[in-house]
């Protein structure tokens, strides 16, 4: 609660009270437990919230709603003090300020982990349905969500001719057949040219000997040999077979 020398107290608690009027007339407000104040304030700016009305003159202020009066205040010493000013039974603290700190997580994280201030915003507005948020504690998602990925490192190998090294990547299963009712594919791509063969598959089991053709037909146009190639283990169980295969055929990291 900020007062007008610009001092903020803070708030314990919320809850109702019953108050006596200047007409015995006996009604219930919300209210909030702020034990640095010394007397009971009324605060106009949250009853105009309510749609109450205000009037005065003379030194006197009435407050309605609609054609009801509902209190009346007398000014004395440059402050409206209301007429009629017993309470009745005791207040009873409905919502304490830990239950303020859990609106302001739920709120945090409902609204795709807003800002502390944007909170303070939205809950002036009446836009959290009436939650009152307090101080946001530390939270690790946030600091999490906001880490950037190191670079990767860049690779420490340099092609100085074709087939020094390939790349080979298996996709599938498609969830769709293609091309002959295949449902995977193996690419080989050379490094040094960044040329690229496309094998379509029915399965996995197809792989090496796609790899066996491949091989053979680009070492006869090219002249050269297959020295290292390089595959992201998309074999699966089958990458233990590959292995062995391919020790009698090239080195393979």
């Amino acid at each position: 609660v900020k007062l007008g020398d610009d001092e903020e107290l803070g708030v314990k608690g919320s809850g109702a009270v019953q108050i006596k009027m200047y007409d015995d007339m006996v009604r219930t407000f919300d209210v909030w437990y702020v034990p640095g104040l010394q007397k009971n304030l009324i605060s106009i700016g949250a009853l105009d919230k309510q749609g109450y009305s205000f009037s005065g003159n003379d030194g006197h202020i009435t407050v309605s709603k609609g054609a009801l009066v509902v209190m009346k205040g007398k000014l004395q010493h440059g402050i409206y003090v209301m007429l009629g000013n017993s309470f009745q039974g005791t207040v009873s603290i409905s919502h304490s300020i830990e239950q303020h700190v859990d609106n302001t997580k739920l709120w945090h994280c409902r609204l795709g982990h807003m800002s502390e201030r944007g909170l303070v915003v939205l809950s002036k507005q009446g836009l959290l349905g009436g939650a009152v948020t307090g101080k946001l504690k530390f939270c690790e998602s946030c600091v999490m969500g906001k880490q950037r990925r190191l670079k990767f490192n860049h690779g420490k190998h340099t092609s100085t001719e074709i087939l020094q090294y390939v790349h080979s990547d298996l996709w599938g299963p498609s969830p769709v057949q293609f091309h002959g009712r295949s449902r995977y594919f193996v690419t080989f791509i050379d490094d040094y040219s960044r040329k690229v063969w496309v094998y379509f598959l029915k399965s996995k089991d197809e792989v090496f000997g796609r790899f066996k053709e491949w091989k053979t037909m680009v070492e006869k146009r090219t002249g050269k040999l297959v020295k290292t190639l390089r595959t992201n283990n998309g074999l699966d169980k089958s990458q233990h077979r590959w292995s062995l295969r391919l020790k009698s055929q090239i080195k393979k990291i």
